[in-house]
């Protein structure tokens, strides 16, 4: 479900493509508190509804934020994403091992990139709509383990899925990260086997306006007479008569 983007063999990754907010669509950012270097308050930071689609990010309480140069992060933004910027930049279609990879249209940037956190401090969600639900389940065949939340690596050029958990009461989507970068929810539909023929689906139809042949009658066939028979002997009895 990976698939490298620009890159060849001997040459450096091509840059990550643009990957913009929709048209009229703000990212929402919010500033941290920060005691002792770790994070002093829960935020659910929300992102903005005219994108059309719900997305949350979570930083809770103790958790130790920092950028790769130690350096403590203060703020926070979660950005959704236009469709058609990451249809052109992901794997949507990819045939796998698994299935077929398919983008559900769903994606953030979280910011700023690179930020890092300790283990379970922060979690990115996506919560459905009723017809976004619907929608999803009929991508993945109805099996909710298809729906993955998968991120983006800007050097690698490539996307890979992050353990997802998914709610089917709330139509909630969500994974644990410790890193700040692009994450977009996929659907994988399982490949199907081909459904067995019967001997009748097999066999060739008999074209419209033919006769179906007809068997022939099975031929009967008359006993020959017994040989064991006595025959009737009428002069035998006469002759008893007349010497009677």
């Amino acid at each position: 479900g990976v698939r490298r983007l620009g890159a060849g063999p001997g040459r450096a990754p091509a840059p990550a493509p643009a990957l913009l907010a929709p048209p009229g669509v703000s990212p929402t950012t919010v500033t941290l508190e920060i005691e002792e270097g770790v994070v002093a308050a829960d935020y659910a930071i929300e992102t903005d509804p005219a994108a059309g689609f719900s997305a949350t990010l979570e930083v809770q309480q103790g958790t130790v934020a920092v950028m790769p140069s130690g350096q403590a992060v203060t703020e926070v933004s979660v950005t959704p994403l236009d469709p058609e910027t990451v249809t052109a930049a992901t794997a949507a279609g990819t045939v796998t091992e698994t299935g077929v990879f398919s983008f559900s249209g769903l994606a953030v940037e979280c910011g700023p990139t690179g930020a890092q956190f300790s283990d379970g401090g922060v979690t990115v969600s996506f919560t459905l709509t009723d017809e976004q639900w619907a929608a999803a389940l009929e991508a993945v065949d109805g099996n909710t383990g298809g729906m993955s939340i998968q991120t983006f690596d800007p050097v690698t050029q490539t996307w890979a899925s992050i353990p997802t958990v998914v709610d089917p009461v709330t139509h909630t989507v969500s994974a644990q990260v410790t890193h700040f970068s692009i994450f977009a929810l996929y659907y994988i539909a399982p490949e199907k086997e081909p459904t067995p023929q019967t001997y009748g689906e097999m066999m060739p139809a008999t074209p419209a306006g033919t006769a179906s042949p007809t068997t022939a009658p099975a031929r009967t066939m008359q006993a020959p007479p017994s040989t064991t028979e006595t025959p009737f002997l009428p002069g035998i009895v006469v002759i008893g008569v007349v010497v009677a």
